[in-house]
């Protein structure tokens, strides 16, 4: 369920933010593009269990890295 992408995204839009790069999983990124169309969503790899894999928190790292104001949570399963 993209749902805490799309309201996380969409309050950093109402805050403010010039641009946006949403990192997600693969499974809910189509989903979490078409509601933001003006965010840059990025697909990140998932287990069988839904969670990140390891190549996708190393790219999620380097993401906040670059970023002005990181944002996220743990994934606590569908």
């Amino acid at each position: 369920m993209p749902g805490a992408a799309i309201l996380a995204g969409e309050a950093a839009l109402r805050a403010g933010a010039g641009k946006l790069t949403i990192a997600t999983a693969a499974s809910v990124a189509p989903h979490v593009g078409a509601a933001i169309p003006e965010a840059r969503v990025i697909s990140l790899g998932e287990t069988v269990g839904h969670g990140f894999q390891a190549d996708s928190t190393r790219r999620l790292a380097e993401l906040a890295g670059k970023a002005d104001a990181p944002a996220g949570r743990p994934r606590h399963g569908r």
